[in-house]
């Protein structure tokens, strides 16, 4: 698994590295848990503005689908519990 930084490169880089560049997130998959509220919410909003898919998950599925709503088309919320595996599984279907 790789895990990319959100932040713009820095000022000066070659821009030879693909996952550097300003579409580095454009067009990925990016599942965020606990995607309802706090750290997760901003951090799913950001992604989204660089051209990521989200997929959210969290419990709470009426904040979830409120949240989704401000992200624009290409995004998905789910409600599953991350601590039980039965309900992930569900989720992923």
């Amino acid at each position: 698994m790789r895990f990319q930084s959100l932040n713009p490169p820095e000022a000066g880089g070659s821009g030879a590295d693909q996952l550097r560049g300003p579409d580095r997130l454009r067009g990925k998959v990016v599942l965020v848990t606990g995607g309802a509220g706090g750290i997760a919410a901003a951090t799913a909003r950001r992604l989204a503005a660089a051209g990521a898919h989200v997929s959210l998950v969290d419990r709470d599925q009426p904040a979830l689908d409120q949240l989704v709503s401000t992200l624009g088309e290409g995004h998905l919320a789910t409600a599953a519990d991350v601590t039980d595996q039965m309900s992930l599984q569900a989720a992923a279907r």
